[in-house]
């Protein structure tokens, strides 16, 4: 087998490094791209879409639910709008086979995404409710444990008076988190 030298293709805005072995485009160096071309609204969005993508992959892997199985999401309407303007990519990642803003008909299984509680449905024969009981059980137990000790520490004049006024700041909203987070879980729980 012969290689022959590939010819570096020509793209406005985008700088392609030559090969280094053979003519090969893997031995090539990372495209160089003209600051113009970036978006920082591209980036936003990708970012919102792999966090999205991400949380329903760890909802499904923590359930053991296939990753052939087409599952359905339920949320507000910004988190449809961004699967709206993204919905092949993210239907594809994360095995959606439908979206909506409407409340599930059957039993659904939580999902967080940006501070916002989401359902999936359409795998509840794939979960185990006690093992899901158990799992929220324990968050919750582990998130008031966390609650406990921030508490004592904000509690503490040592700390509050002594301590630098940002990390002071940084454990109250780390105890306003937490205590979101607690809310959040119990009404998973109901």
């Amino acid at each position: 087998m012969t290689s022959r030298a590939v010819e570096t293709p020509e793209l406005d805005g985008v700088q392609l490094s030559p090969a280094r072995a053979g003519g090969s485009l893997a031995t090539a160096g990372w495209p160089r791209v003209d600051a113009e071309w970036k978006s920082e609204a591209a980036e936003a969005q990708f970012e919102r879409v792999r966090g999205l993508v991400s949380a329903i992959r760890e909802v499904r892997a923590q359930h053991k639910v296939s990753p052939k199985r087409k599952i359905k999401l339920h949320g507000p309407d910004e988190i449809i709008e961004l699967i709206v303007v993204t919905e092949p990519i993210v239907s594809a990642l994360a095995g959606l086979g439908g979206f909506t803003h409407d409340g599930p008909a059957g039993p659904a299984v939580p999902v967080r995404f940006e501070g916002v509680d989401l359902q999936l449905s359409e795998l509840a024969d794939e979960v185990d409710a006690g093992a899901e009981k158990a799992r929220l059980s324990k968050a919750i137990g582990d998130t008031e444990k966390q609650i406990v000790a921030i508490e004592k520490r904000l509690m503490n004049p040592g700390y509050t008076e002594k301590a630098p006024a940002h990390l002071v700041e940084q454990t109250r909203e780390q105890y306003a988190a937490l205590k979101a987070e607690a809310e959040s879980l119990r009404e998973q729980l109901e």
